[in-house]
């Protein structure tokens, strides 16, 4: 059965999805706001270095989604309920969809286990925001935001996963945790114009393809 390489660089190809729910860090701004958890995917290549016995540095260039959905409480409800009414209209509506798009580079440091099928990473993730867009839900409308979104999103990351053969193929197959350390933009505007100041909290699910390297070492 094939082995990962030991000792050499490996390459491989990776999808995934990412699950983000923006946080905002001044609670009293948001107090009428509240964001949703909303997945999207990730895609790119992985390129592991190694550096000791089991131990890598782990680059990771790739594009990535972060999506949210921003909603309140809704006043139709309220004055239904004041009124002493059975409410029929929904406690919350949405009023608008999120969408940020980056290219990434996290760059992680990654320790295999002793029987070579766990791995564990943590590390700095830069971003580079290429695109971001709003929609208005209540209109329908979309509209570019980049003006308010700070160029470039730094952020930890901690992960574990499993390694595998199938097919005499390599794979890996890992679940990371993000948390965004910059806000992603710096205004307390919460019209649709805008967005409040909040930061990317995201888990990430990968399925990686390591490429069968013709110089990849047999054990």
């Amino acid at each position: 059965m094939s082995s990962f390489a030991h000792g050499q660089t490996n390459f491989g190809i990776y999808v995934g999805s990412v699950t983000n729910k923006f946080e905002g860090d001044d609670v009293s701004k948001l107090t009428d706001l509240r964001f949703s958890i909303k997945s999207t995917i990730t895609t790119g290549v992985v390129i592991d270095i190694p550096v000791a016995s089991d131990v890598y540095i782990t680059i990771i260039p790739g594009y990535k989604t972060i999506a949210g959905t921003t909603y309140k409480s809704n006043p139709l409800y309220e004055v239904q309920v004041n009124l002493g009414l059975s409410p029929t209209a929904p406690r919350y509506k949405d009023i608008s969809d999120i969408k940020l798009q980056y290219i990434a580079l996290p760059v992680l440091l990654k320790v295999i286990s002793n029987n070579e099928r766990w791995q564990f990473m943590a590390g700095i993730e830069s971003a580079w925001s290429f695109s971001s867009k709003l929609t208005d839900l209540e209109i329908d409308s979309k509209i570019e935001i980049g003006q308010h979104i700070r160029d470039i999103n730094v952020s930890a990351i901690f992960g574990f996963g499993y390694r595998f053969n199938l097919l005499k193929q390599k794979f890996a197959f890992d679940l990371m945790y993000t948390q965004g350390l910059l806000n992603v933009s710096s205004g307390y505007q919460l019209d649709v114009a805008s967005v409040p100041r909040v930061k990317t909290t995201t888990g990430e699910s990968r399925l990686t393809w390591y490429l069968p390297l013709k110089s990849a070492k047999k054990q």
